[in-house]
């Protein structure tokens, strides 16, 4: 069996857990996109994605660099997996909890050529 094949099996098993566990999540171009008749920028085209929540954190820094206990930051961390049918893209930006977040920290899982998912670490 060749690296390819034995890779594109696991690609298989990877896309059927995210597909069984996962969620669909919205994605759109990060500043939307120009409209050559007004020149002005909307919101652009959206697209759907599979992906899950692979680990999640909340944290509260205290004092940050103050030092000070009445201020304080809530941190929240959470780390994604996408399928490799997700396509995504770092000059993008996915709907989570509510909120539009940059897929600057996106990170690809790609032996032998064969693209197995997406890794996204999100922090807000």
């Amino acid at each position: 069996m060749s690296s390819d094949a034995f890779y594109l099996s696991v690609k298989e098993d990877v896309d059927a857990i995210i597909e069984e566990f996962g969620t669909q999540y919205t994605v759109r171009a990060r500043g939307g996109e120009i409209d050559p008749a007004t020149l002005k920028r909307t919101a652009g085209a959206t697209r759907t994605v599979t992906g899950l929540v692979d680990a999640q954190d909340f944290t509260a820094t205290l004092g940050l660099a103050t030092n000070d206990a009445d201020n304080f930051a809530r941190v929240s961390q959470k780390s994604m997996l996408f399928t490799a049918a997700s396509a995504l893209k770092e000059n993008e930006e996915i709907l989570v909890d509510s909120a539009w977040l940059s897929l600057n920290k996106l990170k690809v899982l790609k032996p032998a050529n064969v693209i197995l998912l997406y890794m996204l670490d999100l922090i807000r």
